[in-house]
């Protein structure tokens, strides 16, 4: 009887056209696609100790100044409308009704209320006169630029910032102001100053 012999399977032969060809005994190696090869990550910036220690010094700097912000309204809360007059970091008298009430929990409202859409409305139309009288673009405007010529308007009419109204603004120009729109954009306006005047804004709502 002719001895037994192990068949082999079909998965142990290979087709010839699945074998990968050998040159100079390596494997061929996948052709370069230029569009998938991912280039390597750009340097991440670095940024120096002195600078990282500064920007934690003006932090904390700023929340000093917010708490003492605080506390100052909360004194003058306590005193009552009678008491001794409350003035702010920026040497500015606190007004009590105004702190009071916005310091009172708001009433429960609906977000499309007539008196809070009638708000929006006015504040979008007066930035829009502010914006057309200083010869501002819409593409420039910001906080701090709108706060940069709110303190302009201030300095030339000589009254405190918080003050400042768009009919002050008309007086402004009427009275033959004028400045530079470039001045007001935000890439000339420097840290410092940029500084300056949100230390200027930062609770004037409540000031007297």
């Amino acid at each position: 009887m002719a001895p037994l012999t192990a068949k082999k399977s079909a998965s142990s032969k290979t087709p010839s056209s699945r074998r990968t060809k050998k040159t100079n005994g390596k494997s061929p190696t996948k052709p370069k696609d230029e569009n998938r090869v991912s280039k390597p990550a750009k340097a991440k910036e670095s940024y120096s100790d002195k600078a990282v220690e500064a920007r934690r010094a003006k932090d904390a700097e700023t929340v000093d100044t917010f708490h003492e912000n605080s506390n100052r309204v909360q004194k003058l809360i306590r005193r009552g409308p009678m008491g001794e007059p409350i003035y702010d970091t920026q040497g500015f008298e606190l007004d009590y009704e105004k702190v009071s009430k916005a310091t009172k929990l708001p009433r429960k409202r609906t977000r499309n209320s007539k008196a809070h859409m009638k708000m929006v409305e006015q504040r979008l139309s007066d930035d829009r006169s502010i914006k057309e009288i200083i010869g501002l673009s819409v593409g420039d405007v910001c906080a701090t630029v709108l706060m940069a010529a709110q303190d302009r308007v201030a300095r030339d009419l000589d009254m405190p910032y918080h003050k400042v109204e768009v009919e002050h603004y008309r007086s402004w120009k009427a009275l033959g102001f004028h400045v530079d729109p470039e001045t007001f954009k935000l890439e000339n306006i420097s840290e410092p100053e940029r500084d300056r005047l949100l230390s200027l804004a930062t609770g004037s709502a409540l000031r007297k």
